[in-house]
C-alpha cells in the first residue's frame, strides 16, 4: 500500500478516535465545567457553562458525522489533500482530547480547540461535497 493508499485507513481511524474522545467528554463534562467556574459559583453560572460545553460537543459530533458520511460514501475518499488535512488534524484532535480529559482542562478550552480539530476538517469535507456534486470534479 503506497502513501496515498495508507491515508484512507489512517483517516478513518483517527476520525473514529476523535469521535470516541468527544463522546467520552460527555461523561466527564461536570469536571470540566466545574474547573472553569469560580469557587463560589451559582446554579445559573453552572448551567451557562454546561450549555456552552454541550454546544461545542454537539457541533463536534455533528461535524464528525458529516465527515464520516462523506468518507464512507466515497465523496472525499480520493481527495488526497482532504485526506491528509483530515488525518493530521483529527490525529492532533485525538491527542489533545486525551490531554483534555486526563488533565481536566477548563470547559471553554474546547472552544479554542474547536476550529482546529472540528471546523477545518468539516470545511474540507464540505469543499469535497461541493467539488464532487456541484462542480462535477472526479478525483480519480
Amino acid at each position: 500500500m503506497g502513501s496515498k493508499g495508507g491515508l484512507i485507513p489512517v483517516r478513518f481511524l483517527v476520525t473514529l478516535g476523535q469521535m470516541l474522545g468527544i463522546i467520552f467528554l460527555l461523561y466527564s463534562k461536570g469536571d470540566h465545567v466545574r474547573a472553569a467556574l469560580p469557587f463560589d459559583y451559582d446554579k445559573e453560572e453552572y448551567k451557562d457553562a454546561e450549555r456552552s460545553f454541550e454546544a461545542a460537543i454537539g457541533l463536534s459530533i455533528a461535524f464528525l458525522i458529516v465527515e464520516l458520511i462523506g468518507l464512507l460514501a466515497g465523496v472525499s475518499l480520493f481527495f488526497t489533500a482532504v485526506a491528509f488535512v483530515d488525518s493530521l488534524l483529527h490525529g492532533l484532535g485525538c491527542v489533545l482530547l486525551v490531554m483534555f480529559i486526563t488533565n481536566e482542562w477548563r470547559s471553554e478550552t474546547l472552544w479554542i480547540l474547536f476550529p482546529f480539530i472540528s471546523l477545518v476538517p468539516f470545511v474540507c469535507e464540505v469543499w469535497a461535497f461541493v467539488a464532487v456534486f456541484g462542480l462535477q470534479v472526479m478525483p480519480y
